[in-house]
């Protein structure tokens, strides 16, 4: 495997600002990671070894548009010892169609499980970009349906700004990197907050976030209301928060604030009321809590100044 180390290290810093900045880079979130992205330039400088940075860039995002997902990603064909593997760290579940016997047979799951990865949001079938070497593993196992379409989404407008400009204008590599103004880009907020001083880890709940907002789009996938939905990767604050376990009228404790940005179907009618049931993911902590109130949510629109909370 011939690699141009130069144009990868530089490929793979562009990339890493680009997903950052479109908030797309968080493992965790169900998002490209560093390893994802490494793997993915990898492809990309093997395939093009002489090729200009803004050439890569270039082939980059043509190159993945045009990739059917979710055939996997590899640098190298898979080790035998893996394809016959009965139990695998990180399994993906790609299917060649022509030849799919001796997987079907290798990667058969306990319907549990299943059921278990479908609740969790991720079970390595969007996305499957896998390392090298044994055991191969699946660095976009996190990924799910709704994550998916947001990175696709973020690969296209990557294109189109690279074919309605010229190449060599300076420009076309400051738009492609432009920080996503997440404020403006959503029309209501989510605002999940955790109790910091309950028993309660706030760090597990924001792994579970993917989970969270995972389930209460599936809840609401047949009313096709919900347009598009976001964690906010690179946001999180102390904020000063209302105690529901108190029984003082008002008292106020200390939480963890994650945000999601919302845009509902402008061409479904909803009323206020339906808005508001829509946007409470107090229902889905139920599923995940011991104790009721220490992780809340409350949705505002963008009306409201985020940044004095």
């Amino acid at each position: 495997m011939n690699l141009n180390q130069k144009l990868f290290i530089s490929l793979m810093r562009f990339l890493k600002i680009w997903a950052k900045n479109r908030l797309i880079y968080s493992n965790i979130a169900g998002y490209l990671s560093g390893s994802s992205l490494a793997i993915m330039s990898a492809k990309i400088c093997i395939i093009y070894p002489n090729a200009s940075l803004p050439i890569a860039i270039k082939q980059f995002f043509i190159f993945y548009k045009l990739w059917g997902w979710p055939q996997p990603i590899l640098l190298n064909e898979l080790e035998n010892e893996f394809k016959k593997a009965k139990e695998i760290v990180e399994p993906w579940k790609w299917i060649n169609k022509e030849d799919n016997s001796e997987f079907e047979n290798d990667f058969e799951t306990d319907s549990n499980d299943e059921l278990e990865e479908e609740k969790e949001g991720n079970d390595g079938t969007q996305m499957s970009i896998i390392t090298s070497g044994v055991p191969e593993q699946n660095t976009t196992f996190n990924v799910n349906k709704f994550t998916f379409k947001r990175i696709i989404k973020e690969i296209e407008r990557a294109n189109e700004i690279i074919n309605k400009t010229n190449n060599e204008q300076e420009s076309i590599w400051e738009e492609l990197i432009e920080e996503l103004n997440w404020e403006n880009n959503y029309e209501y907020f989510i605002l999940i907050l955790c109790k910091v001083n309950e028993n309660v880890n706030c760090n597990k709940q924001k792994v579970l976030l993917r989970t969270y907002l995972y389930n209460w789009e599936k809840e609401n996938e047949q009313n096709n209301l919900i347009k598009e939905s976001q964690l906010i990767t690179n946001y999180e604050k102390n904020v000063e928060c209302f105690d529901k376990n108190s029984k003082r009228e008002s008292s106020l404790t200390f939480c963890k604030l994650w945000i999601i940005g919302v845009n509902l179907n402008s061409s479904k009618k909803i009323n206020d009321n339906q808005i508001e049931q829509l946007l409470t993911f107090d229902n889905i902590f139920k599923n995940y809590l011991t104790k009721s109130g220490s992780v809340y949510s409350i949705f505002t629109t963008k009306k409201i100044d985020l940044n004095k909370m």
